[in-house]
């Protein structure tokens, strides 16, 4: 059994998670707000990282990836102690680093012969979606996670099968399920961010922290 942080710690860690995706949605919102014609079905996300006022999102995506990064840090011990967790874990920890990469390198960025943006973005979506989607899995049968196994589990195919997808319309067949390459890529990219903010509050309000206590 693992020996948990103080639950002041563990409310250090939740409130990482949410402010580390609020704080996205929201520079995310203004930007598109000062850009007329942006959509979210034709553009992509990346698109709010050149350009006019390209650094509130570039800045938002780092911050993302640092706060994740610490929150993750701090409540790793709270999930399920099984073997197949830390492999989650682990992925998530990659995963939200690689976010920082994307904000460090946009789109124009010449570095890695110009494939460091998308080399970057495939590590962010590949391991954060993966990595949570495991977690999901180790939830089930958990005295106290499994109740929330099947919204992070279902949460998590959403995004990685959209990921999937997503890369083989862009390789290949550009259909996009008829919401643009920008619909699509947000399926990928908002469901773990949604599911940060819901285990952040879930831990804020001591619903994890007094079961485990």
């Amino acid at each position: 059994m693992r020996e948990h942080p103080p639950a002041l710690i563990l409310r250090f860690g939740a409130a990482c998670l949410v402010v580390a995706s609020v704080q996205l949605f929201v520079a995310m919102a203004v930007e598109q707000a000062l850009r007329p014609g942006y959509s979210d079905f034709s553009n992509t996300i990346s698109d709010l990282g050149v350009g006019a006022y390209s650094g509130i999102f570039n800045t938002s995506v780092m911050l993302l990836g640092i706060i994740a990064f610490v929150g993750i840090l701090v409540l790793v011990r709270i999930f399920p102690a099984k073997p197949l967790t830390y492999v989650g874990e682990i992925l998530l920890l990659v995963g939200v680093l690689g976010a920082v990469g994307v904000g460090l390198f946009p789109e124009p960025s010449p570095a890695l012969g110009g494939n460091a943006h998308d080399f970057f973005s495939i590590v962010t979506f590949l391991d954060a979606n993966v990595g949570f989607l495991i977690i999901g899995i180790t939830m089930y049968g958990d005295k106290i996670w499994d109740r929330y196994a099947n919204i992070t589990t279902v949460l998590g195919a959403i995004s990685t099968v959209a990921l999937a997808f997503y890369v083989y319309f862009f390789l290949g067949n550009g259909w996009y399920f008829g919401i643009g390459m920008g619909g699509l890529e947000r399926i990928v990219a908002f469901p773990v961010m949604i599911w940060a903010i819901w285990i952040g509050l879930t831990v804020l309000t001591c619903r994890v922290i007094n079961l485990r206590s």
